[in-house]
């Protein structure tokens, strides 16, 4: 269990299991270029409609052509998560 960040109130979320998604610029020249892949990675985000995510990981794998980053991203989404109701012993 965790809670979401920012939420209004506080209350203990299960989760049905983490999701995940790498994702890395094409071999097209711009391996290497961060700001793109970042740019995609948000883009990515909006689309599969993410409610939380939990962790990104940055990799970086050296070629020929120079360093070409990566991420991989661990994610909810709203059907995921339950929010349970305080108990009556709190």
């Amino acid at each position: 269990m965790f809670h979401l960040e920012g939420a209004a109130d506080s209350k203990p979320v299960e989760t049905q299991g983490l999701r995940t998604f790498t994702l890395a610029n094409p071999r097209d020249g711009r391996i290497g270029d961060l700001p793109l892949l970042l740019r995609r990675l948000a883009a990515h985000l909006e689309e599969r409609n993410v409610a939380q995510v939990a962790d990104i990981v940055l990799g970086e794998e050296m070629t020929n052509d120079g360093v070409w980053y990566s991420v991989t991203t661990y994610y909810l989404v709203e059907k995921d998560l339950v929010v349970h109701a305080p108990s009556a012993d709190h």
